[in-house]
């Protein structure tokens, strides 16, 4: 494993984490749709989780022009261990998720912050624009009371999560046993605490649904892991 991190000596206020395992195709989009954030106070935490295609060399020439990235690279560990891992390099005060092949609209950062500096949320989300269907998401589903939605499905968009540290160090980040739906057990545990989460009905991000994707590729270990979760939100 190796580690390369920018010198500073600001606390930056987010601290975004993004693993990617082979993103390639979209990498460069996804990146500079973080840098060109309008609230640009952030450190940049990538892990190149054991990627075999032209991942690393991307990053690289990224970190070279931007003294906010932080760059990990090591051997395959799976999307939840290499969130950990962020979560335990993030300096700031918030976390901020973004996936490789999504893009962040460049009013972002900036949209959902004051839910969480100003307004006392701890965690704060929004609807996605989905490119290959040309439409947002979630639809009407978006106005379902979340508890009750929750007992079948998760509304809720990975890549939009702005979050206090502080919560997720209180949980002790994701769950390590969930290797695929991290993101529903995350909100679980979430809630299980009371802490408050703002969704937002404006469109901060854009996702893809992928043929390689994880859910796509792992659907039946996806479900298996999204059915455990569904039967602890049934306990409520």
């Amino acid at each position: 494993m190796s580690i390369s991190q920018q010198s500073s000596t600001k606390v930056p206020t987010i601290s975004v984490i993004m693993p990617v395992y082979n993103g390639e195709p979209y990498l460069h989009e996804a990146i500079e749709s973080i840098l060109n954030q309008t609230y640009s106070d952030f450190e940049f935490i990538i892990i190149n989780d054991g990627s075999t295609d032209q991942t690393l060399s991307i990053i690289q020439e990224y970190a070279k022009k931007d003294l906010r990235i932080a760059t990990i690279t090591q051997e395959n560990m799976g999307l939840t261990k290499s969130l950990n891992k962020c979560i335990c390099m993030a300096q700031g005060k918030y976390i901020a998720r973004m996936d490789a092949d999504d893009v962040s609209l460049l009013h972002r950062f900036e949209t959902q912050l004051p839910w969480l500096e100003e307004k006392g949320y701890d965690m704060c989300c929004s609807r996605t624009w989905l490119v290959d269907e040309n439409r947002a998401s979630p639809r009407f589903t978006y106005y379902f009371p979340k508890k009750l939605l929750l007992k079948f499905t998760n509304p809720f968009v990975h890549g939009t999560f702005l979050m206090r540290k502080l919560i997720l160090d209180e949980i002790c980040g994701y769950d390590e046993s969930f290797r695929y739906s991290q993101d529903y057990k995350l909100i679980h545990d979430i809630f299980e605490k009371g802490y408050r989460i703002k969704y937002l009905k404006e469109t901060l991000y854009r996702t893809r649904k992928l043929e390689n994707s994880i859910s796509v590729k792992n659907r039946s270990e996806q479900e298996e892991m999204g059915n455990k979760v569904r039967f602890l939100f049934s306990l409520y």
